[in-house]
């Protein structure tokens, strides 16, 4: 088994250190184009955090692989809308092998997919993909409305208990939130530098651990399925 893919590096020694007596194998997807680093707060690092802690407190050991999508430069971009364009495509088979390939390898390993916006459409694609899903499990907060979502007892779909307009559709809550963000674009791009992902960003779109209804959910399934 390799320890790369592309430029992803895979902790090959830590999976073997914990797959001796069980353990937990997590890979964050984040929003955008996918480069966005999980330490940010708005991107669900929190929820990803709250997880590792708890899964921890549960005695499992943890290893995290921080799933990039796409490089962080104009042709990681451009890259990362095509497989966006085309429902993650080629990504998703890479990163379904990979999967599968670890699980072949080490039995006693779970499998943790945690994906925020675009990277939990992204996730949602590799599960569709996967071959008997028995230790895989996924986390999907904010998918896009326009994804279609595979249904299974492995998969929590999060969506700020209905309020997330992107999860759930909500064309004239997205209009006001796309008008809204021209303007701050147009208002505020020259004074500090605003990015066009900040703009469009919106409360109901943010995953934190710290509230107590998304805590709750992500709770109730990891105790249904690690304890």
């Amino acid at each position: 088994m390799g320890n790369k893919i592309d430029n992803l590096k895979i902790p090959i020694e830590e999976i073997k250190a914990i797959a001796e007596n069980g353990g937990v194998v997590i890979f964050f997807s984040p929003g955008g184009f996918g480069y966005v680093s999980p330490k940010n707060k708005t991107y669900a690092g929190s929820l990803l955090e709250g997880i590792k802690d708890t899964l921890k407190m549960w005695k499992y050991r943890v290893a995290l692989i921080n799933y990039s999508r796409a490089k962080n430069n104009i042709w990681g971009k451009i890259k990362s809308a095509k497989e966006n364009l085309f429902s993650f495509h080629s990504e998703s088979k890479k990163l379904t092998g990979l999967i599968e390939t670890i699980t072949t390898n080490f039995k006693n390993i779970k499998i943790l997919l945690i994906g925020y916006s675009s990277g939990a459409a992204f996730f949602n694609e590799v599960m569709k993909k996967i071959k008997g899903k028995d230790n895989i499990y996924c986390i999907q907060a904010g998918t896009p409305f326009f994804y279609k979502r595979l249904t299974s007892e492995n998969i929590l779909f999060l969506d700020n208990n209905g309020k997330d307009a992107l999860a759930n559709g909500n064309i004239k809550k997205l209009t006001f939130i796309g008008i809204i963000g021209i303007l701050k674009l147009v208002l505020l791009f020259k004074l500090i530098r605003l990015k066009i992902s900040e703009a469009f960003h919106f409360k109901e779109h943010e995953y934190f651990w710290e509230n107590p209804e998304i805590r709750l959910q992500v709770e109730s399934f990891l105790k249904n399925n690690f304890l």
